[in-house]
């Protein structure tokens, strides 16, 4: 999508008015005019010089405005998403990853944006090679994307992209609940943020206002797994939105797919390393023995173990902090973040 922008400030642009003398004006003296000294002029273009500088600096700090750190979404692997003022085309992006510089698309459109954390992600490197978002769609193949069309029963997952065909957009996905799939972007909403509301088959038909969704694309290289078909499924993604629930044999994942949280059937809420066939017990919330256990990430931030009575048996103690999430990273330690990103509490593990 191209940015719309106002038309240039008319006072910007200087114009030339003729007058024609009159007998008045030829009885006039004629003024004498007086050099000024070198001294003045050198110093007035000295102060012209710093205020271009400074015109130019605040041009360049607004274009370059950030609207969602990388920090605050993918579970801290985005990108900065940026504001965008340019009209059509803007300058070039660039990024380098491992010593090599990597064209990733025209600043702040919203197909860059797709591109660069692709790009810094290791998933895709520099351009897709395409104009449009719905090229990158019927191109998936080539790009070792598996393309699924809105409504077909497949679930978004953190990373993958969301394209619009009207408007032509895309956007990255950031996480997803029970009842929308959460998005980053770049040239659309003014925040970065936006949300997809899931309806139909599996909640997997995609609805945002008027738009029309063509689909999701997940790349091969995206080691998050996919979301479940069933809600009674083992796995989900890597965290648990606010009110998620985690059942008898549900689980959140690391992306990749070497540490998991798992609340068992015997009531245990386990966090386990895998290696490939063996799976080693790292943090446990000791509530073994209680059949029907669940546990929940609460909307007031305690992320909590009820029995079938809901009778809480096990809490991290995190109330206060509303709408925090939980997380199993990578680096096989289970984290609640709070809506700042500030770790409120951590099982301590590792792989």
């Amino acid at each position: 999508m191209n940015s719309i922008h106002s038309r240039p400030c008319m006072s910007c642009t200087p114009t030339r008015t003729s007058f024609a003398a009159t007998s008045e004006d030829a009885a006039l003296p004629v003024p004498r005019t007086r050099r000024a000294h070198p001294r003045i002029l050198q110093a007035a273009a000295c102060c012209l010089y710093i205020l271009c500088a400074i015109a130019s600096g605040a041009r360049s700090a607004h274009a370059d405005t950030v609207i969602v750190p990388g920090g605050q979404w993918l579970g801290g692997t985005g990108v900065d998403v940026y504001k965008n003022i340019y009209s059509y085309p803007g300058p070039s992006s660039y990024l380098n990853r491992n010593g090599k510089t990597y064209y990733v698309g025209v600043k702040w459109q919203c197909v860059e944006l797709a591109q660069r954390l692709y790009t810094a992600l290791g998933w895709y490197l520099g351009s897709f090679g395409c104009l449009y978002p719905t090229d990158i769609y019927a191109r998936a193949s080539q790009l070792n994307m598996d393309a699924h069309p809105s409504g077909s029963g497949y679930i978004p997952v953190p990373g993958d992209l969301v394209v619009e065909s009207s408007p032509n957009h895309v956007a990255v996905v950031n996480y997803v609940d029970a009842n929308f799939v959460y998005v980053c972007e770049q040239n659309y909403s003014s925040t970065g943020r936006a949300q997809f509301q899931r309806q139909g088959h599996n909640g997997s038909l995609l609805a945002r206002g008027s738009d029309h969704i063509q689909g999701v694309l997940h790349s091969h290289s995206n080691g998050y797994v996919p979301s479940p078909v069933s809600s009674s499924s083992r796995i989900y993604q890597d965290r648990l939105a606010p009110n998620q629930v985690l059942r008898a044999n549900q689980g959140i994942l690391s992306p990749s797919g070497r540490a998991i949280l798992t609340m068992q059937s015997d009531g245990n809420l386990v966090m386990y390393s895998i290696s490939g066939a063996t799976w080693a017990a790292k943090w446990a919330s000791n509530t073994q023995g209680i059949a029907g256990a669940w546990a929940i990430m609460q909307g007031d931030g305690n992320f909590v173990v009820y029995d079938a009575q809901g009778r809480p048996r096990w809490a991290s103690n995190t109330n206060g902090a509303t709408n925090s999430v939980i997380i199993m990273q990578n680096d096989g330690n289970v984290v609640i973040y709070d809506p700042y990103w500030r770790a409120i509490w951590a099982s301590n593990t590792g792989l």
